[in-house]
């Protein structure tokens, strides 16, 4: 039995050069760990004899290997330009005219800092969020090159360390210029913090003076107003919230009774004193036109659930030729002329990166929302005339206790409309709509509207790019307020048209995003609500939908991540970020059991203690505002980043799984094991072997052939020997621990320094 070598020799300076012959030259393998990828294809042929292509849900690089993708999105931060102000003091906000993302995520002559990060971290992709209002802020048909010109610098940076890149064309609720004001520091007349969460801090953060503010992000201004033309977006009190534009006491008690019940009270009762000084305190009267209605609520898929606003733009962006089918501009529909400007940005982005070797694909837009309830109660209110329309309408599509409870909420949020005089139907944006299809709109718009959108774009970025691989998810609908949605309302969406290769990239989040409300303080957990968890269940219906309906391709789960803030900053910080460690370690742990890539939400380099990631008070970044990573030994572990043979087992033992102990054995705590089955190329397997998991080294067993180590990058290249049809290969990764033999290892590596008791295993 061969024992594990004693420490003094670890550190002796003795290199066992490896019988095989000298390592190769690392520079050299490095230059060729990234090339284009393609997604898998393969040929049957039916029982009536036609030949069937088949894709595969793989990827293969340009020397034939298996490719997996651990990354990040890059980053939260990239959401709103640099030129975007808000001066806290005064309340004032200028979203500007004068707009440039230029430097979004991070000034270009700090790439070099940021990529290095990244790669010493392990990730071997980004998710490059890249903005609508970036390329086209000044108007249709117009993009800036100066963008342009700097995310390919951006692209071609990220390729030094090895990193691909998914072009995400990024977009929450819409467009930033749907956006509220609030006061995130409301406090009663004695100077006194109202308690977050509270009733009073709900209500009073509506109310001056604000210091924060609610935004989307993704559409420029020339959008928003070409679809709400009613609305008067350079108006003095935009972003003000609009509610409030003419409220009175009996709305403000109806608003305190709604907000009581949401928040576990009772509603109802006699009206507190504060309530009275908070309808002192509220602005001037203004119409609602002037504003948006936005809230400012702590998740922001609640706007996305109840912003007539917001509804309002998608359907008309997915669907105004059908909604408002007299619109036109410069001879198209609305419905045309605002998708092919979209599809247009990124075709002139994709003339810049068709020939970028790291470029991993065109995600076509981030988290498209397809919940129209809001509007589609409005319309049925309009086409009758009686307010009794819209909860028949709500408990006919919701069910009686649900639609009730959605019908409360919207009257309670004044999200429905006084009368339907034709002044009023002017001023909330109906005036010339199809008030039957947007009753329809909401069944089957994944396959009637969110389908043939994806395929539009990606056909057009296919005749700049016939390499381009299209990426894309379902619409968020329901399930923003419902959890799985409604079976009813949908149609599953089918293989793309005319797409030559796509990946389906759902996003997940279960349970971490702040109750709903205003002013909402961090969730708060323990260790073991988190540590048991395992989400490979949850995680398999995304791999099911791929088989399902669309054609087998490929799954990648493209966002998934935590709140860095529970329990508070200070007591997160204090315990080194550890029930968010947990959090991310049940995912990977599900991750690697179903053999599925991923990519984090996310890494921003503005990241605070104040603001989180900048954008509505997310607080994800797996950097904190010191730039040192939080959590990172749940993301930083061991992983195959390119295989030569198909990959049937990946597994990790981070030092935050509960491992059960089994009777003679030592725990298995970094232990990591690959099995692939055969030898499809030459080129070597790629593994990632971070250092802060293995700090005093590491011990490899193969089954067969030879590996080298890379120690700058922390990489790991195995070449296996057996070229046998059907052939497991299996390598194992041990870390040397006091008291812990390891009976058989044929390599051991610290830094430069080489053991090889493999004979030239075979």
């Amino acid at each position: 039995m061969i024992r594990a070598v004693p420490l003094f020799l670890l550190i002796a300076p003795l290199v066992l050069a490896a019988c095989t012959g000298d390592p190769p030259a690392h520079d050299e393998v490095w230059k060729k760990t990234t090339s284009r990828v393609t997604v898998d294809k393969t040929l049957s042929f039916s029982p009536s004899g036609y030949a069937e292509k088949h894709v595969r849900p793989q990827f293969r690089d340009a020397f034939g290997r298996y490719v997996y993708f651990h990354g990040v999105n890059l980053s939260g931060s990239t959401k709103f330009p640099a030129t975007e102000q808000f001066d806290p003091e005064k309340g004032v906000l200028e979203l500007g005219d004068d707009v440039s993302y230029v430097g979004k995520p991070f000034p270009l002559e700090d790439a070099n800092l940021h990529f290095s990060k990244l790669r010493d971290l392990g990730f071997n992709s980004v998710r490059l969020l890249i903005n609508w209002e970036g390329i086209q802020h000044a108007g249709p048909w117009t993009y800036d090159e100066e963008y342009l010109d700097y995310l390919e610098a951006v692209v071609d940076r990220a390729r030094v360390y090895g990193i691909y890149v998914l072009l995400d064309m990024h977009q929450d609720l819409f467009s930033r210029h749907l956006v509220v004001k609030y006061n995130k520091h409301p406090v009663d007349e004695n100077g006194k913090p109202y308690e977050r969460g509270s009733l009073e801090a709900n209500l009073m953060g509506l109310s001056p003076p604000y210091d924060n503010w609610v935004r989307g992000d993704g559409a420029p201004k020339w959008v928003v107003q070409e679809i709400l033309k009613e609305k008067d977006l350079d108006s003095e009190f935009w972003g003000t919230p609009n509610l409030f534009g003419g409220i009175g006491l009996e709305q403000i008690g109806a608003f305190y009774s709604l907000f009581s019940e949401l928040l576990g009270g009772e509603g109802g009762g006699e009206l507190p004193g504060w309530v009275t000084a908070l309808l002192e305190n509220l602005p001037g009267q203004f119409d609602i036109t002037e504003s948006s209605d936005m809230l400012p609520w702590t998740m922001w898929g609640v706007n996305g659930a109840t912003s007539l606003d917001v509804q309002r733009c998608f359907a008309a962006f997915f669907a105004g030729d059908t909604i408002y089918p007299d619109r036109e501009i410069e001879g198209k529909n609305l419905k045309d002329y605002l998708q092919e400007n979209y599809a247009n940005s990124f075709v002139e982005l994709a003339k810049r990166m068709k020939d970028k070797p790291n470029v991993i694909g065109y995600d076509i837009m981030n988290e498209p929302i397809t919940f129209f309830i809001t509007m589609t109660a409005v319309a049925a209110f309009f086409q009758s005339g009686t307010p009794d329309s819209m909860l028949e309408y709500l408990t006919g599509i919701l069910g009686d206790e649900m639609g009730e409870w959605v019908h409360t909420i919207l009257i309670g949020l004044y999200k429905l409309p006084p009368d339907a005089s034709p002044e009023t139907i002017k001023k909330w944006g109906f005036e010339g709509a199809d008030l039957m299809a947007m009753l329809n709109l909401s069944y089957g718009f994944d396959a009637n509207y969110l389908q043939p959108f994806y395929e539009r774009v990606g056909q057009a970025i296919q005749e700049v790019d016939e390499n381009a691989i299209i990426w894309f998810e379902m619409g968020h609908g329901a399930n923003l307020l419902f959890g799985d949605g409604l079976p009813q309302w949908q149609i599953n969406m089918t293989k793309l048209k005319g797409v030559k290769q796509a990946v389906f990239a759902p996003h997940w989040y279960p349970d971490i995003y702040p109750f709903i409300g205003i002013n909402q303080p961090p969730r708060e957990f323990s260790t073991t609500e988190w540590k048991y968890r395992d989400f490979t269940e949850d995680l398999t219906h995304f791999l099911e939908k791929g088989t399902f309906s669309l054609g087998n391709v490929p799954v990648v789960m493209g966002e998934f991540g935590t709140y860095y803030n529970f329990n508070g900053i200070e007591n997160s910080v204090e315990s080194d970020y550890e029930i968010s460690a947990q959090v991310l370690d049940a995912y990977y742990r599900a991750f690697e059991e179903l053999g599925l890539s991923h990519i984090q939400w996310c890494y921003s380099p503005e990241n605070t203690f104040e603001n989180g990631d900048g954008w509505n008070l997310e607080d994800f970044s797996i950097v904190g505002p010191d730039l040192k990573p939080r959590g990172h030994l749940a993301f930083a572990r061991p992983y195959a980043r390119a295989t030569s043979g198909r990959k049937i087992a990946a597994r990790f033992h981070s030092p935050y799984e509960y491992l059960e102990p089994e009777k003679g054995k030592p725990s298995p705590v970094g232990e990591f094991v690959l099995e692939m089955e055969g030898k499809e190329t030459d080129a070597p397997t790629e593994i990632f072997v971070p250092r802060v998991q293995y700090p005093r080294g590491f011990y490899v067993t193969v089954s067969d052939g030879h590996c080298y180590y890379d120690d700058k990058r922390q990489l790991l290249t195995w070449y296996p020997a057996n070229d046998e049809p059907g052939a497991v290969h299996a390598l194992k990764l041990q870390a040397p621990r006091p008291g812990v033999e390891i009976p058989h290892w044929d390599y051991f590596f610290e830094a430069d320094t080489v053991f090889d008791l493999s004979g030239g295993a075979s």
